[in-house]
C-alpha cells in the first residue's frame, strides 16, 4: 500500500506542477485567440460607451 501511495504522490507532483501551468496558459491563449480577445474587446467597448 505504501508503494502505491508513493507512486501516486510522484505522479501527482509531476502533473500538478509545471505541465498544468503550461496547459492552462496555452488553453487561455487559444481560447482568447479563437474568441477574438473578448476580455479586451468588451472592456474597450464599455469604456467608449460610458
Amino acid at each position: 500500500m505504501e508503494t502505491f501511495n508513493n507512486m501516486i504522490n510522484v505522479v501527482s507532483s509531476v502533473v500538478w506542477s509545471i505541465p498544468l501551468v503550461v496547459l492552462c496558459l496555452i488553453a487561455g491563449l487559444v481560447f482568447s485567440i479563437w474568441l477574438g480577445f473578448p476580455q479586451i474587446r468588451h472592456f474597450i467597448l464599455r469604456i467608449w460607451s460610458a
